[in-house]
């Protein structure tokens, strides 16, 4: 299983009971389960509380892969995300945005 690494993540538990709403719903879907990992791991009991990740935050010293990466992390384990870098990041995070779809990460140059 692969578990996304952020620099900073700020969020919080699901109230207990919309995770037991879950839990129920999951054991309608059958075998149709794995295809929804949050409802599996609810189901098996593989976790007890779900975090909800509001805002992440990436810090970068430079433009590269590993940055391409926090971008693509940033996006679809965060509701928004924030990459902290020097301006010619600005490219990549556009590049995400035209032509991933992208559009919840943003840049903030210091």
């Amino acid at each position: 299983m692969y578990v996304p690494k952020l620099d900073y993540c700020l969020g919080f538990d699901a109230p207990r009971g919309f995770s037991e709403w879950l839990r129920i719903l999951a054991g309608t879907l059958g075998r149709e389960i794995v295809h929804f990992p949050i409802l599996y791991a609810l189901n098996r009991k593989l976790v007890d509380e779900l975090f909800i990740p509001l805002i992440g935050i990436e810090t970068e010293m430079s433009v590269s892969k590993h940055m391409n990466g926090g971008i693509y992390n940033l996006a679809k384990n965060t509701y928004t995300g924030v990459v902290v870098a020097e301006e010619t990041a600005s490219r990549q995070v556009e590049f995400f945005k035209s032509r991933l779809g992208l559009n919840n990460v943003t840049v903030y140059c210091p």
